[in-house]
C-alpha cells in the first residue's frame, strides 16, 4: 500500500491503530449529525455510499485535531496487568471485571 492510496474505514482503523468498529461509529456519527460526538470528515476521494474513500492527509489532519496522532495515543496501559485498553470518546476506560 502506498501513501497515495485512498483509505477505507478499515484502512483508517489500521492507520490510527484503533478498532474498525470505532471508526465505523465515527462514520455513523457523521451521517447522523450527532452533536458533540467524534465524526469523520467528509470523504474527499469518493463519496459512494457503500465505499467512501478518504485521502491519507485528510485523515492525518483529522487525527491530529482529535488528539489521535501519533497512533495509539488513545490507549491506556494498565500498571497492574500490563494490558492495553482503549480510552473511549468520553474519556473513560472500562475497568477490570467490567461486564456488559
Amino acid at each position: 500500500m502506498t501513501d497515495t492510496e485512498p483509505l477505507t474505514l478499515r484502512g483508517i482503523a489500521d492507520m490510527l491503530g484503533v478498532s474498525f468498529w470505532r471508526v465505523r461509529r465515527w462514520r455513523e456519527n457523521q451521517l447522523k449529525s450527532r452533536p458533540q460526538a467524534r465524526k469523520l470528515p467528509q470523504p474527499d476521494v469518493s463519496t459512494l455510499d457503500k465505499n467512501p474513500l478518504w485521502s491519507r492527509p485528510l485523515i492525518k489532519s483529522f487525527a491530529m485535531g482529535e488528539g489521535l496522532w501519533p497512533p495509539l495515543v488513545d490507549q491506556y496501559r494498565c500498571g497492574h496487568c500490563g494490558g492495553s485498553f482503549s480510552i473511549y470518546d468520553n474519556g473513560t476506560v472500562r475497568p477490570h471485571g467490567w461486564r456488559p
